[in-house]
């Protein structure tokens, strides 16, 4: 049998066999061929690394070794509060990491980098010799604003090069420079000079050292050029041209210019206009995440700009180039985060896809190149059992042409750094990876909630993967708020894309629900594939749509002579329209207007409004001993379409705190065994209260 009716007939039978609340979403392609930018089954975990726990920050860049591995380094501040208020009693912590990747996709344990102490490492390179540059900042431990431009030294096995600065490192003075300095960018001359782009408050530097890190006094004024205004948070990107000269990104935060400079740290007035070329300019509000100099020395130059991801070239000059248009990139990715060039000239982009982390591949002249991954597009699915967030920050060509990728995890806290290989134009087959599209996965009463699964990142071989409803303490019950569902989604040889499993939501009777939730998993896929994004959460709307919800709090349970109980009343969920809803006051053992003083009222919301309803209950104080008493307080007759919550109503106690005549009175009424009684219920009502507030759907 011929390999393309084969896939059509695994095909079907797939489609014959898959239960009736799987749907095919995505055609069968006749041949499973390796395509370039299909993940490198040979790396790490089905062509990914990560996110890697053991370490802090994401990666911002990636080196690669001649052997196939690579040097990853990142970082990240994090700060920790110690008292109620944060922003004045807080410390700053900043870690960094250069660690070494092995061809296979693996932390290399025999590369034990040195650990720099409170530095966030921004940028690294490595030198011909292996050694690796490091570039970043050093955080003040009490005012994150106040930082010092760290440049730092490692030798072939992670040790800092005593012959580099003092022990390796580099920091530039407080005194001469000022407290607030960072490093964004590093390279290489070929004579070994070290170039660093940062900024210093809110102005654009750049510095060169020697290769002992003094600073090169041939460079600007005394190794360093002053630029324009700059943006501090913005970063800035750099890069050498043929001639000797240097290209940097600077921003001000509406917009984005490439400065050029000569070789010994001048302006470059022959460069764009009077040293400056604009970057989008037309659409304004453009930042600038990353550049990549041709071998001709036209500029490549990826960002946003008016919100929308962009990728252009200029000229050598610092003229748009018009001979490149790269459109789609807008469409494929809100931000491109990344860039670089292979060396057949190539374009890889990478940035923030509306389906997670994307690497684009255009043509020279920008359009879209169609044998690279899906369409010209490839997908990077970690895995993970909730939803990974990927941000890409580093592309970078191996020379034979498979692709490196770097960024973090923001699905964390703190971000977790993760690496990646796509394969080249002659890459292996690879089985790719299932898991969870992203996507809200919403439900209403009586309708149904459809989930997408996907093959990324290779097709070939037939793969499966099992999945279930299952609980999450999300308070929905299968059989009674969702329909049990499980089965098998398959995919055949050839075929990538989506499927979807279909779950029914039930309709309650009559009882009024709020936020409730449940998640379809994933098991260990079959045939091969990876595994992404394991579980979807699934949410059941709350009932009182489009009006709201209104529901009641309270505090305290109990509360002695003379005092106050509080109640809230809010309007949750929805803000449609004006509507209203009774307070009714029920008397039991105390009576109103003896032992309380509230009555029966209506509060309303007009269109939009959520404000919360703040009513205070007076305890009226009386000479009798009395045992406990309570009332009731509760919901009723809701107007404009809003429906009572499940929290509708208090049982609120007044305590027998009246001491017997002669005897003494402690604040708030209480006394003896009596009062220390109240204080306990007090204390055990401010609990619950808690309690409820943070399970609001609890039942």
């Amino acid at each position: 049998m011929k390999k393309s009716a084969f896939a059509e007939l695994i095909a079907e039978i797939a489609r014959r066999t898959a239960p009736a609340t799987a749907v095919a979403t995505s055609l069968v392609s006749p041949l499973a061929q390796a395509a370039s930018g299909d993940l490198d089954p040979s790396y790490g975990d089905h062509g990914r690394l990560g996110p890697i726990a053991g370490l802090e920050g994401p990666a911002w860049s990636i080196e690669p070794l001649e052997e196939g591995g690579a040097i990853l380094g990142g970082g990240y501040i994090e700060r920790h509060c110690y008292g109620w208020y944060c922003y004045y009693d807080a410390e700053y912590e900043a870690t960094g990491f250069v660690d070494a990747l092995s061809a296979d996709g693996a932390i290399d344990a025999a590369y034990e980098a040195a650990q720099v102490t409170n530095v966030e490492v921004i940028g690294i390179t490595r030198q011909a010799d292996g050694k690796v540059v490091a570039v970043g900042r050093r955080v003040n431990v009490r005012n994150a604003h106040f930082n010092n431009l760290v440049v730092f030294r490692l030798e072939t096995d992670g040790a800092l090069d005593a012959a580099f600065g003092t022990g390796g490192i580099v920091e530039l003075d407080a005194v001469a420079f000022g407290s607030r300095n960072k490093a964004d960018a590093v390279l290489l001359d070929p004579d070994g000079r070290i170039v660093v782009a940062g900024a210093r408050d809110d102005t654009l530097i750049v510095l060169r050292l020697n290769p002992d890190g003094s600073l090169d006094n041939g460079f600007g004024d005394g190794g360093l050029f002053t630029g324009p205004l700059h943006d501090y948070g913005a970063g800035s990107r750099l890069a050498r041209v043929s001639a000797g000269g240097y290209r940097v990104t600077t921003s001000d935060g509406a917009s984005c210019r490439i400065l050029g400079l000569t070789a010994d740290g001048a302006l470059d007035a022959a460069y764009g206009d009077a040293g400056y070329a604009s970057v989008a300019a037309a659409q304004g509000g453009a930042a600038c995440h990353a550049i990549a100099l041709q071998p001709d020395d036209r500029l490549l130059v990826s960002g946003i700009a008016s919100g929308q991801a962009f990728a252009e070239r200029l000229l050598a000059t610092g003229a748009p180039d018009p001979s490149f248009n790269a459109a789609e990139v807008g469409l494929a990715v809100s931000d491109a985060t990344a860039i670089a060039v292979a060396p057949d000239g190539k374009i890889l982009v990478g940035g923030d896809g509306l389906r997670g982390a994307t690497v684009m591949r255009l043509q020279v002249t920008g359009e879209l190149d169609a044998l690279f991954g899906d369409a010209g597009r490839a997908t990077i699915d970690l895995r993970s059992d909730g939803g990974a967030w990927p941000r890409i920050h580093d592309i970078a060509v191996q020379p034979d042409g498979s692709t490196l990728v770097a960024g973090g995890d923001y699905a964390t806290f703190p971000p977790r750094p993760y690496a990646a290989r796509l394969q080249g134009d002659d890459g292996a087959d690879a089985q790719g990876v299932l898991g969870i599209a992203p996507g809200d996965f919403r439900g209403i009463e009586a309708q149904e909630v459809v989930v997408s699964v996907r093959r990324t990142g290779g097709r070939s071989g037939a793969v499966s993967v099992a999945y279930q409803t299952e609980s999450n303490d999300g308070y929905a019950e299968a059989g009674e708020d969702y329909e049990q569902v499980s089965g098998t989604l398959h995919w055949a040889d050839g075929e990538g894309g989506e499927k979807t499993v279909v779950v029914p939501i039930r309709a309650d009777t009559g009882t009024t629900e709020e936020h409730e939730s449940f998640r379809l998993a994933l098991g260990e896929p079959e045939g091969g594939a990876g595994l992404g994004t394991r579980h979807a959460n699934v949410s059941i709307q709350p009932d009182g749509a489009p009006a709201g919800q209104i529901s009641l709090e309270y505090y305290p349970d109990v509360v002695g002579e003379p005092g106050n109980a509080e109640v809230w009343l809010y309007r949750n969920y929805y803000s449609e329209g004006e509507v209203c809803a009774s307070l009714d006051i029920e008397s039991g053992t105390a009576i109103a207007g003896e032992d309380f003083r509230l009555e029966s009222s209506t509060f309303c919301w007009t269109d939009q409004d959520q404000e919360p309803k703040y009513i205070v209950i007076e305890i009226m104080d009386d000479s009798e001993r009395e045992p406990n008493e309570d009332f009731r307080v509760s919901l009723s007759t809701p107007t404009g379409g809003a429906a009572i919550g499940p929290r509708s109503a208090a049982a609120i106690t007044i305590a027998a705190n009246d001491s017997p005549s002669g005897g003494s009175r402690s604040g708030g009424g209480g006394g003896g065994s009596t009062g220390f009684l109240a204080t306990i219920l007090l204390g055990l009502a401010v609990v619950l209260r808690a309690a409820r507030r943070r399970f609001p759907g609890r039942r």
